[in-house]
């Protein structure tokens, strides 16, 4: 009878426990599993988007350079040169300009797929964030509620083990004493403080351009041109975001 009582009353109950608890737990580890995947996608592209955009940046200098020496060279000559020659030196000057307005709208694009892919990326990071920090609490709930079960089913044993002749009175004894002295929360709370934060601060992900550093080699007009591009699209985003965020509020109100 004691056996047919404790496998009712804590062998099932705690194996269906355990059985639940492992159940519950995986959809939340596939979905910060899925976020932090995506992240590193995500980041992968923005690396190489990035990469992409400053290799455009510099084909366009060397362009632009190419094109800006020789019109130089061509002034120099003055008109001492044949007709036929400076035929040619125009024609070489027009297909350099039309080298450097291609090579100008290969950058700009180049940018913007940078600038969208960084802009991915962090988004990628905020929701990773989002999902570690509410997976954290999940879990933490259903250590607490699996601890608190334990506890509950240990309770119900100690008391089938009171029932028991005297010579199992010391275990129960000792058994009651330990669990008089367990407090889940305060456990959970020790943990929490042992390993510190569940969630470390990550550094936010910036755009970098080619032109916002002065270190790299590029014209003056044409880093301010591209920086002014740029801005324009950071402001349309937080444009974006604000009536977004307005939109939310006057629904919520």
């Amino acid at each position: 009878e004691f056996a047919a009582n404790l496998s009712d009353e804590v062998t099932k109950p705690m194996r269906e426990l355990n059985e639940s608890f492992h159940k519950s737990r995986k959809p939340i580890e596939v979905q910060v599993e899925k976020s932090i995947r995506t992240l590193l996608e995500k980041r992968a592209e923005e690396a190489t988007a990035k990469k992409k955009a400053y290799c455009s940046a510099k084909e366009a200098e060397k362009a632009w350079d190419s094109l800006s020496d020789a019109q130089i060279g061509k002034k120099g000559s003055g008109g001492g040169g044949s007709s036929n020659g400076d035929a040619k030196a125009d024609k070489d000057a027009s297909k350099q300009e039309k080298k450097c307005r291609a090579c100008q709208a290969s950058m700009s694009k180049c940018d913007k797929d940078y600038y969208d892919a960084c802009l991915r990326a962090e988004l990628a990071r905020l929701d990773w964030e989002s999902t570690v920090a509410k997976g954290s609490e999940q879990l933490q709930a259903l250590e607490t509620d699996r601890l608190r079960q334990t506890h509950e089913m240990l309770e119900r044993y100690q008391r089938r083990v009171d029932q028991l002749a005297p010579a199992y009175a010391q275990l129960s004894g000792r058994l009651h004493r330990c669990l008089s002295g367990a407090d889940i929360e305060a456990d959970i709370g020790t943990v929490v403080e042992q390993r510190g934060a569940l969630l470390q601060a990550s550094e936010q992900l910036l755009f970098e351009s080619y032109a916002e550093d002065l270190n790299n080699p590029m014209d003056r007009c044409r880093r301010e041109t591209a920086l002014r591009s740029y801005t324009a699209m950071i402001c349309a985003d937080i444009e974006r975001e604000i009536k977004g965020r307005e939109g939310v509020e006057k629904v919520d109100s």
